[in-house]
């Protein structure tokens, strides 16, 4: 009985272990994202967003131009009554 304690202890352990290495990836992978909310929806075909977005940041006076964008896209949400949220990932070298 003691040596199945011991490896229910052991399997415990190595899980926890397991969840937290993959928290970890999950919170890297996003490290070059940003979540942009309350873009009408009208901006909708990918071009249109990332040239939405490139003027944004010219508002900022941010210098970004269409080519550092890896990929942006809209994202489900569950409020219907604004527009959904848009994610940018941004190229490495931008961050």
């Amino acid at each position: 009985m003691d040596s199945v304690n011991a490896k229910i202890l052991q399997l415990r352990t190595e899980n926890g272990k397991l969840k937290s290495a993959i928290l970890e990836q999950h919170i890297y992978s996003r490290k070059n994202n940003l979540e942009i909310k309350a873009v009408p929806e009208s901006v909708g075909k990918i071009n249109e967003l990332r040239s939405a977005f490139v003027n944004f940041c010219s508002m900022l006076e941010v210098d970004v131009n269409p080519n550092d964008v890896d990929n942006i896209h809209r994202i489900p949400t569950k409020n219907k009554t604004m527009p959904r949220p848009i994610v940018v990932k941004l190229r490495p070298h931008m961050i």
